[in-house]
Parts: C-alpha cells; sequence; structure tokens
C-alpha cells in the first residue's frame, strides 16, 4: 500500500479476485487483507468469488451491486484504489467514477 501514503486524504480499497495465485490463492487474499486492515484510513469494500472468505461486512459478488453501494456511499474526499485481477474488470468503474461527481 505504500502509494496510498502519499495522500492525506482517507482511502477506499477496492479489494477484488487475484485470480492468477494458483494454490497460494487464500493464503495471499488473507495476507493482503490483513495489512490493508491494520490502517485507519482505509475502508476496504471486497469484491469477487474469492475474497468472500474475508468475511468483510461490505462484500459484493457481483459489479452491479457494487456500483449500487457506490451511488449511494456518502462521499467526502477519499481516494479509491482497484486491486483485482484485470478479468474482474473493475477497470470498468473508472468511466462510472466520473460521471458518479
Amino acid at each position: 500500500m505504500n502509494e496510498l501514503d502519499r495522500f492525506e486524504e482517507d482511502k477506499i480499497v477496492i479489494f477484488g479476485d487475484m485470480l492468477e495465485l494458483g494454490k497460494y490463492s487464500e493464503y495471499y487474499h488473507r495476507k493482503v487483507f490483513e495489512e490493508i486492515k491494520k490502517r485507519n484510513d482505509i475502508k476496504v469494500v471486497t469484491y469477487g468469488d474469492i475474497t468472500k472468505i474475508l468475511n468483510n461486512g461490505l462484500h459484493f459478488d457481483n459489479l452491479d451491486e457494487l456500483k449500487k453501494f457506490l451511488i449511494l456511499y456518502e462521499w467526502k474526499n477519499e481516494i479509491i484504489y482497484l486491486k483485482a485481477s484485470h478479468k474482474l474488470k473493475l477497470s470498468l468503474l473508472i468511466p462510472f467514477f466520473e460521471h458518479l461527481w
């Protein structure tokens, strides 16, 4: 998360499945999640089938549900960070964010 350290604002990390991890998948998803959760300035939103194991209170199974949450979210001045395999298509959220504000 070092790249987020340069921002003083609170952060939202949308953490989706990292599909390329093979048999180490669960271990690394848990490891990344634990590191993110150590930070008081980061809210974590999980997305996908694998991240379901993390039992995060803000978990979404599909992009439409995630978008509904983001529309209703009370935005302040947060930095948004997307982390997932390209196959999850989180990049589709970029134009969505541009139109959200």
